[in-house]
């Protein structure tokens, strides 16, 4: 059986996350703060621990020379440094992911699967996950 996967499109205040069970259903989208997605991985992690287990993906974090500010606060940077730490603590294996990996699957991909969710950022999240199992099946997750 396959581990649930828990992927995330991390943001500097709001973090968006899907969860797909170990049968590859979609089973919720959601957004929320840090305090809400380390509940999610924790629910995911009771429910998939006994079973398959669970996998996080997080979509990485890249400061550009010439794009970032000098004097600037990078959250998101911060943020995905706390999701390692929940993962690393729960023993929840990480997978990361550049921003431009998701851009494999398009939208109109999710709207032929019926997967198209208006939320930006979960729709991301989204993509990270199914750029997953896409891998996955193909031997190389």
């Amino acid at each position: 059986m396959k581990p649930a996967i828990l992927a995330t499109d991390p943001g500097d205040v709001t973090q968006n996350w899907v969860l797909f069970g170990s049968q590859r259903t979609l089973l919720r989208g959601e957004e929320g703060d840090m305090l809400a997605w380390e509940q999610a991985v924790l629910d995911a992690q009771e429910h998939y621990s006994k079973k398959a287990g669970l996998v996080c993906i997080i979509e990485s974090f890249i400061m550009y020379p010439g794009v970032t500010k000098l004097y600037q606060r990078f959250w998101t940077a911060e943020n995905i440094g706390v999701m390692q730490y929940i993962c690393a603590r729960e023993q929840i294996p990480v997978v990361f992911q550049k921003p431009g990996e998701r851009k494999i699957i398009s939208d109109d991909f999710l709207k032929i699967k019926g997967l198209w969710v208006k939320n930006q950022h979960i729709r991301q999240a989204l993509k990270h996950a199914l750029v997953y199992q896409k891998r996955e099946a193909a031997g190389r997750a």
